[in-house]
This record gives C-alpha cells, sequence and structure tokens, in this order.
C-alpha cells in the first residue's frame, strides 16, 4: 500500500560535511515522465540531497535505493500537484516564503543561502520542493474532508478493538498489528491504566508449593503465610511486590495473572528446577471502555481515512501516463 510521506524539515544539515556532487555535474536527462511532466536528473538528485540534509539525520541509505524512494516521491508529488490545479488549488508565493522562513528559523539569510550551496541546493530548488509539499498537503486536505463523510466507524468495530487491545496488554492474543501502533501512541497512559499490586511467595520445592497452596485454599492469610515460608526478597512485607503493568511481567506468566480477580492467587509456577512461587493480585487496574472508547474511534477513522487516501493515490497512480526512462530505475518500479 502506498503511504503518504511528507518531509520533516530539520536544520541538522549545518554541520553535515559538503557533498562533492554539484548539480551542474549532472547530465540533464529525463528519467521519468508523469502525465507529460518530466522529471531530469539534474532534479532527481537534487531532490537526493534535498532528503540527505532535511530528513535523513545519521541514516545512510545507498544512493540507489535512495534513487527509488525520491523517484516514487517525486512522482506522487507530481500527481498531487495536477490533481491540485485540476481543482483550482493554488500555493502563493507568499505561502512558499513562510515554509522557507519556518525552515531557515533563526539561521542568518546569507548562512542559510551559502549552507544550501555547500550541500549543492539551488534555492530555487528548494522552493520548488516546498511548493509541491504544500500543494500535496493541501490536495489531500481537500480530499479527505470530501471522505469524511464517507467514514463510518460502528460501535462494534471500537468494541472488537477494545477487546483485542485488552488481550493484547494481558498476553492472550497473537500480535495485531494496528493494536501494537495504538499502544505505542498511548504506551504511558496505558501502562499507568492496566496494572496489577501483586505478592508473592518464594519456597525451595514442590512439595512446600502445594503445602502453602492448600492453607491458602483452606482461606489462610496469604501475607501471614509470605512472612512464615517465602524465600523472596519482599518476604518481611508478606510479599508484597506493589504496582506492576501488565506489560512488565513475562508473557508465559501474564496470562494467568490477568485471569485472576483481587484477592485470588495462582497455583503453584515453577521457576526453575527447584524453586516455585505463588502469586496473589491485591488489587488491580483495568482499562475503561468508555474512557477509551473515544481514542479508539479516532484511531479506526484515521486509519480508514488513509487507506483512502491510498486507495486514491493508488488510483491517480494506475490512470496516469507514467513513464520510467531510466533502466535501473524502470526495473524497480511498481504502479
Amino acid at each position: 500500500m502506498i503511504r503518504f510521506f511528507l518531509i520533516i524539515m530539520l536544520l541538522t544539515f549545518f554541520a553535515m560535511p559538503t557533498l562533492a556532487l554539484s548539480a551542474t555535474q549532472v547530465v540533464d536527462e529525463i528519467v521519468a515522465s508523469i502525465n507529460g511532466s518530466i522529471i531530469t536528473r539534474g532534479e532527481l538528485e537534487e531532490n537526493i540531497r534535498i532528503l540527505k540534509v532535511f530528513d535523513m539525520k545519521d541514516e545512510i541509505i545507498p544512493h540507489q535505493e535512495l534513487e527509488k524512494i525520491v523517484i516514487n516521491k517525486m512522482i506522487d508529488d507530481y500527481l498531487l500537484q495536477q490533481e491540485a490545479e485540476k481543482q483550482g488549488i493554488t500555493i502563493s508565493p507568499v505561502e512558499v516564503q513562510r515554509a522557507l522562513e519556518d525552515l531557515q528559523k533563526d539561521i542568518p539569510y546569507e548562512r542559510f543561502i551559502q549552507s544550501l550551496k555547500e550541500k549543492g541546493i539551488t534555492l530555487e530548488a528548494l522552493k520548488e520542493k516546498l511548493k509541491r509539499e504544500l500543494l500535496g498537503q493541501k490536495i489531500i486536505k481537500w480530499k479527505a474532508t470530501g471522505l469524511r463523510e464517507e467514514v463510518k466507524i460502528e460501535n462494534s468495530e471500537i468494541e472488537n478493538f477494545f477487546i483485542l487491545l485488552k488481550n493484547y496488554i494481558e498476553g492472550k492474543e497473537e500480535q495485531n498489528e494496528d493494536v501494537i501502533q495504538f499502544y505505542g501512541i498511548y504506551y504511558q497512559r496505558l501502562e499507568e491504566e492496566e496494572k496489577v499490586w501483586i505478592a508473592q511467595i518464594i519456597v525451595d520445592s514442590k512439595e512446600k508449593a502445594e503445602k502453602i497452596h492448600q492453607k491458602l485454599v483452606k482461606g489462610e492469610d496469604f501475607s501471614r503465610l509470605a512472612i512464615m515460608y517465602s524465600l523472596g526478597p519482599n518476604a518481611k512485607k508478606g510479599g508484597d511486590l506493589g504496582w506492576i503493568s501488565l506489560s512488565q511481567i513475562h508473557r508465559s506468566l501474564r496470562g494467568i495473572i490477568s485471569k485472576l480477580k483481587e484477592g485470588e492467587f495462582t497455583d503453584p509456577i515453577k521457576i526453575n528446577e527447584k524453586f516455585y512461587r505463588i502469586l496473589q493480585v491485591k488489587k488491580r487496574k483495568q482499562l475503561s471502555f468508555e474512557e477509551w472508547k473515544e481514542r479508539i474511534e479516532s484511531y479506526l477513522f484515521n486509519k480508514k481515512m488513509l487507506d483512502m487516501l491510498d486507495e486514491w493515490l493508488k488510483n491517480l497512480r494506475e490512470k496516469s501516463f507514467i513513464q520510467i526512462m531510466d533502466k535501473d530505475l524502470k526495473k524497480e518500479w511498481k504502479n
């Protein structure tokens, strides 16, 4: 699936070494054509330099791979630009200048221009790049506005996603890409909201563990038994380990613990050939569907919107006349 990526402009390039290749050294051959709009070798190489300077930090990517990345990005940019022109969407010189000033920030203008020259980037090429980026953003926003009414999220979708999220946190289900992405976005908050207060008893034989388990089944106090028998570091505190995020618990134990209600305890669990443990859930914090419903709905909405935008751009490609003249790029080209 084609994904949009808008270049994040960074100012770290002022410390970067000068690139040996200048734009004037590149043979100005045509490498691609998009509905009659051409991309020359010089433009491709200059856009590669812009990518290296503004978006790659210290990342090292082979030049051939960069060519593939940049030519695909440029083709998408041209397609979006052409679509914007059809819809009468434009970018004014003032908008381009404002974007350039945001990029320049507190760098003196003369130093900024000199640094561009040292990197083999012309001001005109950078402005053209910014213009295409801004046009792309505008046409995508325009298209997204039109698609908004088509995107519907059913309550059942939200409920199913919430179940998958809980199962993922509790280690019950196989990993789901969307759930993992959502978890990554809200990692810190989820860590705080899905916790258990655990106590443990550790002993040095299966027999001892089973005897203690029998006492617990009969109703004896877990903390008192931990103080009496546990070899764990927190034995004197009744085996109390305090609040622990479920994600910090080993996956093999997470599934067991997540099933326990407050006050319930596990069967003896083998640690190694000698030691066994019994765990008790003292308290637990659990996710609230009502609290997370809106966030999940927003995530699912944005995902559907992005999928539809991807499909739209894919259709733009398919109905366009795109030619790749460079034989090496043509080998890797996938419409």
